[in-house]
């Protein structure tokens, strides 16, 4: 799987978690080195590849998604400093502030945050036993 153009970290490592999540892996551990791999090789961005690829053999998922997260965010930085139309720039600044802002309560773990972002993933539920979410979520769910 490769990430799409334009699409941010934080979305393209949704894709593969959830693609991942799909498969029947025996333990978090193989899921997380899949979703490694993925990001790595599947990363439109060369400079979060070589970075990646350049970092010991004990990187973990946690440690590569900041790396990656901290890649993009200089290189939205960056392409701000070298200038362009300032008033577009500004409208997609505010748009991407404005989604990050923009929290919705997730059906996995029923906490309101990011995208991408639930501690869910990677867990089992007490009450069925299927991955990535949890007990308070499945009896709602009913």
């Amino acid at each position: 799987m490769r990430q799409e153009q334009c699409e941010p970290v934080d979305d393209f490592i949704s894709r593969l978690k959830n693609l991942v999540a799909k498969c029947q892996f025996r333990d978090n551990a193989e899921v997380e080195d899949r979703v490694l791999d993925q990001l790595i090789w599947g990363s439109n961005n060369s400079d979060i590849q070589k970075s990646l690829i350049s970092r010991d053999k004990s990187l973990t998922l946690a440690v590569a998604i900041e790396i990656a997260r901290s890649h993009e965010a200089t290189s939205k930085h960056m392409k701000t400093l070298a200038g362009g139309s300032k008033s577009h720039q500004n409208d997609r600044s505010i748009n991407a502030i404005r989604k990050e802002q923009e929290r919705e309560f997730c059906q996995n773990c029923g906490k309101q945050h990011p995208r991408g972002k639930c501690q869910a993933y990677g867990t089992s539920c007490r009450k069925c036993g299927k991955a990535n979410h949890w007990q308070s979520v499945d009896a709602m769910n009913e």
